[in-house]
């Protein structure tokens, strides 16, 4: 049986993204929080990157939109020290 980590999400009351070890993580972005909260609440822990655009970025350009996830995710990435 392979042990692995987990984070823990708090998304009622104060946010919170909390490492393994209890460090709380520092997700400041209000989009990255609305990021993180729209996949966690997925039944299959999964959103297509188009609805995710549309959810968060849905008055922008198509390409802006994109790339504006693309930022996100890597900021999110970073925060999480995930590669």
């Amino acid at each position: 049986m392979e042990n692995r980590t987990r984070h823990r999400l708090r998304l009622l009351g104060a946010f919170g993204l909390f490492a393994p070890d209890g460090t709380r993580l520092p997700i400041t972005s209000r989009k990255g929080i609305a990021l993180l909260a729209l996949i966690a609440l997925a039944r299959s822990g999964e959103r297509s990157r188009a609805w995710l655009q549309a959810q968060l970025w849905g008055g922008r350009d198509p390409d802006q939109a994109r790339a504006s996830l693309r930022r996100e995710l890597s900021n999110l990435r970073i925060a999480i020290n995930v590669t």
